[in-house]
């Protein structure tokens, strides 16, 4: 799940013009996408750890659904990956947050959150980080 969120992010703020790899609380290593994952961090708890945490307490996975690759560690068969992913998106679109006057879905709120950043970048003043009320 986090990977996905922080390829989603980094996503975004490419189309922003931003370089994901260059944050500001995670430090440049190769391969990282540093900028993502800062702003995965505001994100982390009302999506990642609300979404596997429901995922479990539904019972939407069993042991059988896993399978050993070795040297990359434990994966979904790709039938269970196929159904993650549907309830991913299902939880991005679909799940509404209130913010102020205004009902967002998830993905709406990443996209406003990178604007956000761009904003207070070229304005020079302090970012707001999305905080669940």
């Amino acid at each position: 799940m986090s990977t996905r969120l922080t390829n989603e992010l980094a996503s975004l703020l490419e189309a922003a013009a931003f370089d994901p790899f260059l944050g500001f609380f995670h430090g440049v290593k190769y391969g990282r996408k540093s900028l993502a994952l800062d702003l995965v961090e505001q994100f982390r708890q009302p999506v990642i750890d609300r979404f596997v945490l429901r995922l479990a307490n539904l019972n939407i996975f069993a042991e059988k659904d896993f399978q050993l690759i070795p040297g990359e560690g434990m994966h979904l068969t790709d039938e269970k990956f196929k159904l993650y992913l549907e309830h991913y998106e299902k939880r991005i679109n679909l799940e509404k947050i209130t913010i102020g006057a205004d009902e967002l879905s998830w993905r709406n709120l990443f996209q406003q959150q990178v604007y956000m950043l761009e904003k207070s970048m070229m304005d020079n003043k302090d970012y707001q980080p999305y905080i669940m009320a």
